[in-house]
């Protein structure tokens, strides 16, 4: 819907894939950090 990239729907699923998987690593990164430390 939002994609300008192309009117796939894959295209912009996996783009919203993308951007959840990078919050999600970098949610566990912070939060492991200072157990780590």
């Amino acid at each position: 819907m939002y994609s300008f990239i192309g009117n796939s729907m894959d295209s912009d699923w996996s783009d919203k894939l993308l951007v959840v998987s990078w919050v999600f690593a970098w949610a566990l990164i912070v939060y492991f950090v200072p157990f780590a430390g």
